[in-house]
């Protein structure tokens, strides 16, 4: 049903006397609209993206995940994953997050190399993902190994 205004005349005519009348009544009929759902994948952004440190450090990231879906699709739960190269080792602040459409959340990302990494650079990914529609975002950061853990 769609928004509609619906007027309804009643004549009425005394045909022995020669009078008539007329009654008008409207009725106005609202019909609330619904926002289509669109679903997009989510965006996932890393800070800062590179990071030095000798080996065995702790380098602190912050993930920024964005529901990019649109309002009528309410909120979604994205779980979070990281891959990291040998030699490393990571938390994630959280799981998952259930994030409104259109809105961000912040997840700290903590990473730790072995103190006994020989220096170089290396590529660490954090991913999150919509299982419940299959969409996913990756981002990558860099760690920087310098040199020997302290001693």
């Amino acid at each position: 049903m769609t928004d509609a205004t619906y007027t309804l005349t009643l004549n009425a005519t005394d045909s022995a006397g020669g009078l008539s009348t007329a009654a008008h009544a409207s009725n106005i009929i609202d019909t609330p609209v619904t926002a289509a759902c669109t679903r997009a994948a989510p965006q996932l952004t890393v800070s800062p993206t590179s990071q030095s440190a000798s080996a065995g450090a702790t380098l602190p990231y912050t993930l920024t995940l964005t529901n990019r879906n649109s309002s009528g699709c309410g909120n979604s739960t994205f779980n979070l994953a990281q891959a990291l190269p040998s030699g490393f080792g990571g938390t994630l602040g959280a799981g998952s997050v259930t994030i409104v459409p259109g809105a961000s959340a912040n997840v700290a990302w903590s990473v730790t190399s072995a103190s006994t990494l020989s220096a170089g650079t290396f590529t660490l990914n954090a991913s999150a993902a919509e299982p419940s529609i299959g969409m996913s975002a990756t981002a990558p950061a860099t760690a920087v190994v310098v040199g020997a853990a302290d001693t």
